[in-house]
């Protein structure tokens, strides 16, 4: 793999990581919500001016060590650096090799930052048309990048990691059927200090996302409705699987691992679940535009909630509210504890928010698939529906939802990564 790595006389560095977006979601329980963030607040939201913007376009965390972005596009991650947006390290995850390898299609994960490593998944299928006998190829790993310098080694997590709180991550592994075949056999598996019980058997990839509770990982999506040995029946769920004693005894063959619990859900996941407490609460969202709320323990609906339109990301969690974001781009303001549709903002956009909104310093950020941009006060504004506090565009698609960290915005879309800040 290939590293460029330019020298910094100086970086612009978090003062704490909690400061930072080290992981998707910003934290462990994926609230999206960074509560350290002052700066930028609903009085000074407006003033926000462009600051740069990269040509490296994907999904982001930042760290200590700069904004970290993975690039599907070229397969590679690209760090710069958070005043002027320059490099600071660049490194091709997976590339052709000798003999005429073409590279047909490559996965690559969200990336991570753990224990002061950037840790990402990638998954290359090659077609060898001129390397006998092999006709095709999977290539599967997760290098780990030393957040500052961009030096790779092992990291603490192995395949294709999918979520994170503290040393336990859940991951995807792969094993290719043989070499004539481009068909793999996938499977998903729990690490870390204190994870005991029997190795994973989910034989589905968790596609629509997992997020790590204090004892059990929350899955939303498709797979088992049963819980005991004996019913293969499956659908959309949410589902709680415990981070030890586990049992593969479900599912048709009998060798699948049993939920703890699984409770129905009216449509497929829009969004990995959203934690309150390490998973006292889950929160789940569904295109079918339904919120949510299942007890932690029991996955008994404490109440679920239509928003009017399919949503497209998970929500945003801070101060006892949900900012659901919808098809129909809008930001609905749901009351974490009822349920109950506080107020709507509306972005003056209406093509769909992408991802899932940012919540920082009493102000809630999204970015619309037309590139619209747009700050609301998460406090609302005493209607029922409220305007924009700020809005801006930010050039094309959006690829995903907002980070806020330092004091900066950033906004990633097709044509790159954008930040925006408050005036020197």
């Amino acid at each position: 793999m290939r590293r460029i790595t330019r020298f910094l006389s100086c970086a612009v560095l978090c003062v704490v990581l909690s400061a930072c977006w080290p992981v998707p979601g910003q934290n462990a329980d994926r609230t999206g919500h960074n509560s350290v963030e002052r700066a930028i607040t609903p009085a000074t939201v407006a003033d926000l001016e462009l600051a740069w913007t990269t040509f490296t376009a994907g999904s982001a965390v930042v760290s200590t060590g700069g904004v970290h972005i993975v690039d599907p596009n070229f397969c590679a991650i690209t760090t710069v650096r958070p005043s002027d947006g320059e490099l600071v390290w660049y490194s091709i995850l997976a590339e052709p090799d000798a003999c005429g390898a073409v590279q047909d299609a490559t996965t690559l994960t969200d990336p991570f930052v753990v224990d002061g490593k950037v840790v990402v998944g990638y998954d290359t299928m090659f077609n060898t048309r001129g390397c006998c006998p092999a006709l095709w190829e999977h290539r599967f790993g997760t290098p780990a990048f030393d957040v500052a310098t961009g030096a790779e080694g092992s990291g603490p997590l192995g395949g294709m990691v999918d979520s994170v709180r503290g040393d336990v991550s859940v991951s995807f592994h792969a094993q290719q059927v043989s070499l004539f075949s481009n068909a793999v056999i996938a499977s998903t598996s729990v690490r870390g200090s204190g994870v005991g019980g029997p190795a994973l058997s989910i034989p589905y990839w968790l596609q629509d996302g997992t997020t790590i509770g204090r004892d059990a990982f929350l899955h939303s999506g498709y797979g088992l409705l049963a819980t005991a040995p004996g019913d293969p029946t499956m659908g959309y769920a949410v589902r709680a699987y415990s981070l030890s004693g586990r049992e593969n005894t479900c599912g048709e063959a009998g060798t699948e691992t049993c939920p703890q619990w699984a409770t129905p859900i009216d449509g497929a996941a829009a969004g990995p679940p959203v934690l309150r407490d390490g998973g006292a609460t889950v929160f789940a969202v569904t295109t079918a535009g339904t919120a949510y709320a299942l007890d932690g323990a029991t996955g008994a609906v404490q109440w679920s909630a239509p928003v009017g339109s399919a949503i497209t990301g998970s929500p945003a969690l801070a101060g006892g509210v949900l900012y659901v974001p919808t098809a129909a781009g809008e930001l609905v303001a749901v009351d974490a504890a009822t349920g109950t549709v506080r107020w709507r903002g509306a972005t003056g956009s209406g093509a769909a928010i992408a991802g899932q909104p940012a919540s920082a310093g009493g102000v809630v950020f999204t970015a619309s698939t037309d590139g619209r941009v747009a700050a609301f006060d998460a406090a609302g504004c005493g209607a029922a529906t409220c305007g924009t506090l700020w809005s801006t565009t930010a050039g094309t698609r959006m690829t995903g939802g907002p980070i806020v960290s330092n004091g900066q915005l950033y906004v990633p879309s097709n044509a790159g990564l954008t930040a925006y800040r408050l005036p020197a």
